[in-house]
């Protein structure tokens, strides 16, 4: 199993296991209401912090689909909840959201980015066989 799908699969086991209760971390809050979900968005230095990380995971795997990239992200927020789970911080599964906002948002800057490089490789040849063509 390639090593992206290797930690979506660990990362997808420790969300089921953390939001078990006779599994769950000692601090671990699993509080899915949308209230949670609500105060977790405003979270600013989630959405920074998780989307410059699936930026330089997307640099660091090759750049050809940032969907390793998101996966990995989302592995590393479920790792740093698990752990302020056993801190006196607390981790919360409703922090997972801005974390994947977060992640999304570079997702969405990736994929542009792409395909503005596209659209001028594609008006770029024209010119270039233009210019050949004149004397």
């Amino acid at each position: 199993m390639p090593l992206p799908q290797a930690l979506l699969a660990a990362g997808s086991a420790a969300l089921v296991l953390a939001a078990t209760p006779a599994y769950a971390a000692p601090g671990l809050t699993v509080d899915l209401s949308p209230a949670a979900f609500g105060a977790a968005t405003t979270k600013a230095a989630h959405w920074i912090h998780f989307g410059i990380t699936c930026l330089l995971a997307y640099l660091a795997l090759a750049r050809r689909s940032p969907l390793p990239a998101l996966a990995v992200t989302m592995a590393v927020g479920l790792l740093v909840e698990l752990e302020q789970a056993f801190t006196s911080r607390g981790g919360k599964v409703a922090d997972l959201l801005p974390d994947l906002l977060g992640a999304l948002c570079a997702v969405g800057l990736i994929l542009a980015v792409r395909r503005l490089g596209r659209l001028r490789r594609r008006k770029a040849v024209p010119d270039v066989q233009a210019r050949r063509l004149t004397p």
